[in-house]
C-alpha cells in the first residue's frame, strides 16, 4: 500500500455526544487525583463521626479562631470543563454555619460567595444530616479561559465555629452539546506533509527484514525513518555488541 499522500475526503461530520462527561474527584471518603490538604483549620481527613451512603469516611473541620480556612490545592487544571463545585455538608450537633466559598486562580481567590444560597433544598447546613452544596463557577468569578488552583470553605464571621464535616467533594462537568456540527474545507491547502513522517517499526527477530523483498516494499512505500531494534527489546539491546541480554540476533 503506498503512503506517499494523505487526502481527506470528508466534506462534513456530525459527530454525537455520546459519552458522559466525567466528574472531577477531589475527596470521596480520602482525597483523590492528587488533591492535597492546605487548610489552616483543624482537619481529620479520616473521620468516620458521620459519613454518607457507602463511603468509610469524611472529612471532619473545625474553626478554632476567625477566619480560618479548609483549603484543598491542586495545580492546576483547566476551568473551562466544569461548570460547578459540588460537596455534602454535614453540621454535626448544630446546625446552620456561617462559611463563604471561593476558588483560586492563579494564586488569588474568586469572589467569595455564601455557602448558605447555594443549600440545595435546605435553607442551613442541617445537625447530623447531610445537605448538597453546589456553587456554579460562574458565581465565584472563574471564567472558562481561568486554571484552577484549588478552593476553601473560610469562616466569615471571626469567631471560632464548632466541628462540621464535608465529603464527595468534586467538579462537575459541563454537559456536552447533543450535537457538534464541524466543517471540514477538504480543498484548503495548509502545508505539505514531511516524508519524515512515513515510519515504520522493526524487529530484531524479523528474519526477512533485510530481504529483496522486504527492501522493494520498503522503498516503494517511500519509508524515510524506522524504528529499530523494535519494541521492548529495546530496552536491552547493545549497538557495540549487537546482543540482546545474552542472545545475539
Amino acid at each position: 500500500m503506498l503512503l506517499r499522500s494523505l487526502f481527506l475526503v470528508v466534506a462534513g461530520v456530525v459527530l454525537a455526544a455520546s459519552s458522559p462527561a466525567q466528574t472531577f474527584n477531589v475527596y470521596e471518603g480520602e482525597l483523590e487525583n492528587g488533591w492535597q490538604n492546605w487548610s489552616w483549620c483543624s482537619t481529620d481527613l479520616s473521620n468516620a463521626d458521620y459519613v454518607r451512603g457507602s463511603d468509610s469516611h469524611s472529612i471532619k473541620a473545625t474553626y478554632t479562631a476567625g477566619y480560618q480556612g479548609l483549603y484543598f490545592h491542586y495545580g492546576p487544571f483547566a476551568s473551562g470543563y466544569f461548570s460547578a463545585l459540588s460537596f455534602y455538608i454535614n453540621g454535626g450537633t448544630k446546625a446552620g454555619r456561617s462559611i463563604s466559598v471561593a476558588a483560586i486562580v492563579d494564586g488569588n481567590a474568586t469572589n467569595s460567595v455564601d455557602l448558605n444560597s447555594y443549600l440545595v433544598g435546605a435553607a442551613k447546613v442541617p445537625a447530623g444530616a447531610w445537605a448538597q452544596v453546589l456553587v456554579p463557577l460562574s458565581d465565584l468569578g472563574v471564567a472558562s479561559t481561568d486554571r484552577i488552583e484549588g478552593f476553601w470553605l473560610q469562616e466569615s464571621t471571626g469567631s471560632s465555629q464548632q466541628a462540621f464535616w464535608v465529603t464527595d467533594v468534586t467538579w462537575v462537568p459541563t454537559a456536552p452539546p447533543a450535537t457538534v456540527h464541524i466543517a471540514v474545507n477538504a480543498n484548503g491547502h495548509l502545508q505539505t506533509v514531511s516524508p519524515k513522517v512515513y515510519g515504520l517499526n522493526t524487529a530484531v527477530w524479523d528474519s526477512g527484514f533485510s530481504s529483496a523483498a522486504c527492501i522493494g516494499r520498503l522503498q516503494e512505500a517511500h519509508y524515510r525513518s524506522f524504528r529499530f531494534p523494535g519494541g521492548s527489546l529495546s530496552d536491552t539491546y547493545h549497538w557495540k555488541t549487537n546482543t540482546t541480554d545474552q542472545n545475539t540476533w
